[in-house]
């Protein structure tokens, strides 16, 4: 970056001797101009314009080629900036993404997803460098009850033939106070919600197979109606079999083998 901007410099620099030069020559040529009587006022008058336009065009193209080196520079830091996140790979095996909702208004379901994948750019040092990706199967749900579980695959809930996948995209990460928050956006059964999500980010450790790993770890309530996924039925006391709210568990662990 520092011979672009040396690059920079010496380009205004050129420029500049290029225009004061041209302004000498103009002077020059004015004064040739004017010496030269056998020259018509006309004649006189055409050269003197042709030679501001000249000028004019000059101008215009020193702060173009100023303007384009500087949008070089800052495609440069961009591109510096992206290149110092460090890309983690989602350790399946040592991570959960799960789900507790409230059953029959007394007890709590719990369940989680076996089968997904993703990435997450991290620098510890540049939080506006971060990026995370996740990609989930929903037909990998696990309740640990097949019957439920065939139900949460069906129409009536996730609709897996219609909408194979669970997606989230984040789109930063801010610091809070103490902690920071994850802000992206959460697709599932083909409707996409922005969320907010308090998460807590370990590491990055060695560790001693050689990896260097991260950790994330958040948790946040949704409301399943906003995804349409509705199904339930209503208690005589007036609850539901099957909460509208349901807290998401999220324990990422992510490893980088660089």
């Amino acid at each position: 970056m520092k011979v672009v901007k040396w690059f920079v410099l010496l380009v205004v620099l050129f420029c500049s001797m290029t225009l004061s030069v041209s302004a000498q020559d103009k002077g020059s040529m004015s004064g040739e101009l004017l010496d030269e009587m056998a020259l018509s006022e006309e004649e006189m008058e055409s050269g003197m314009k042709a030679l501001k336009n000249k000028m004019d065009v000059m101008g215009d193209e020193v702060e173009e080629t100023v303007d384009d080196v500087m949008d070089m520079l800052k495609d440069g830091d961009d591109s510096a900036e992206m290149a110092e996140a460090t890309p983690y790979s989602i350790d399946v095996g040592h991570s959960t993404l799960g789900f507790a909702v409230k059953h029959l208004g007394v007890g709590t379901t719990r369940g989680s997803f076996g089968v997904y994948d993703g990435t997450i750019y991290f620098d510890p040092d540049n939080y506006d460098s971060f990026t995370a990706e996740v990609t989930i199967d929903a037909a990998s749900i696990d309740t640990k009850l097949k019957k439920r579980d065939d139900h949460l695959r069906a129409a009536d809930f996730f609709d897996v033939e219609n909408y194979p996948e669970i997606t989230f995209e984040s789109t930063r990460l801010e610091k809070r106070g103490e902690g920071a928050v994850i802000i992206g956006d959460l697709t599932m059964k083909g409707v996409t919600k922005q969320l907010t999500i308090p998460v807590q980010i370990s590491g990055p450790v060695k560790s001693p197979f050689g990896q260097t790993v991260i950790a994330l770890a958040a948790r946040i309530t949704i409301n399943r109606q906003d995804y349409g996924i509705s199904w339930s039925k209503t208690l005589d006391n007036g609850g539901l079999v099957v909460d509208d709210n349901v807290d998401l568990i999220i324990e990422l662990e992510a490893q980088n083998n660089g």
